[in-house]
C-alpha cells in the first residue's frame, strides 16, 4: 500500500510538473514573441541609424571637399583685391618711366633716380609674377571682350578686322582669371560703299 501511495504522489507530482512546464512553456513563448518583436524594432532602429550614419559620412566628405576647394580658391585668389590695387602702382611706375623718354638727355642724378624707379618697378612686377599675375598680351591680337574693353576704334587697312591696334591700359590675369581687362583701341574694317 505504501507503494501505491508513493506512486500516486509521484504521478501527482508529474502532473503538476507537466502543468507547470506547460505554463512555463507558454510564458517562454510569450517572452520569445516579445523579445522577437523587440529585436525587430532594434534591427529597424539599427538600419535607420546606419542609413543616417552613411548619409552623415557622405555629407562630411562633401563638406571636406567643399572646404578643401574653398581653401585652394582662397590660397589662389585670396590676394586678388590687393593685386588689383598694386596694378595701379605698376601703371604709375610705367607712366613715370615713360615721362623721362631717353636716358641720354638726363643728368647723372636723374638717371640714378630713374634707374632706381625702374629697379623697383621690375621687382614689383617679378613679385606679382611669382604670385600668379601675368600681363595680357593684347596688341596685335583679335579683340576678345572677355579679356579686353574696347574704348575706341580706328580704321587702318594695315591691320586686320577686330585687331587690337593700341593698348591704353594693360590687362592682367591672376592664374586663369582675368582680374583687370585691358582697355584697347580696336581696328574696324572699312565698310564698302555701294
Amino acid at each position: 500500500m505504501e507503494e501505491e501511495i508513493k506512486q500516486e504522489n509521484h504521478e501527482t507530482q508529474n502532473e503538476i510538473t507537466k502543468e507547470e512546464l506547460l505554463e512555463k512553456l507558454s510564458n517562454l513563448e510569450k517572452e520569445y514573441e516579445a523579445q522577437k518583436e523587440r529585436c525587430l524594432k532594434l534591427e529597424s532602429l539599427l538600419r535607420v541609424s546606419n542609413e543616417k550614419l552613411v548619409s552623415l559620412q557622405k555629407e562630411l566628405e562633401q563638406l571636406k571637399e567643399h572646404y578643401r576647394k574653398e581653401r585652394e580658391h582662397l590660397k589662389k585668389y585670396g590676394h586678388e583685391s590687393m593685386v588689383k590695387d598694386m596694378l595701379d602702382v605698376i601703371d604709375n611706375f610705367e607712366r613715370a618711366i615713360a615721362q623721362f623718354g631717353s636716358m641720354e638727355s638726363l643728368d647723372q642724378n636723374t638717371k640714378n633716380i630713374l634707374l632706381g624707379i625702374d629697379m623697383i618697378y621690375k621687382d614689383l612686377k617679378n613679385i606679382l609674377k611669382k604670385h600668379g599675375v601675368e600681363e595680357l598680351e593684347l596688341k596685335g591680337q583679335i579683340f576678345d571682350p572677355t579679356i579686353a574693353e574696347a574704348v575706341d576704334t580706328i580704321q587702318d587697312d594695315s591691320l586686320g578686322p577686330d585687331e587690337i591696334a593700341e593698348v591704353i591700359t594693360k590687362g592682367y590675369r591672376l592664374y586663369d582669371k582675368v582680374i583687370r581687362a585691358g582697355r584697347v583701341v580696336v581696328n574696324v574694317a572699312r565698310e564698302e560703299i555701294t
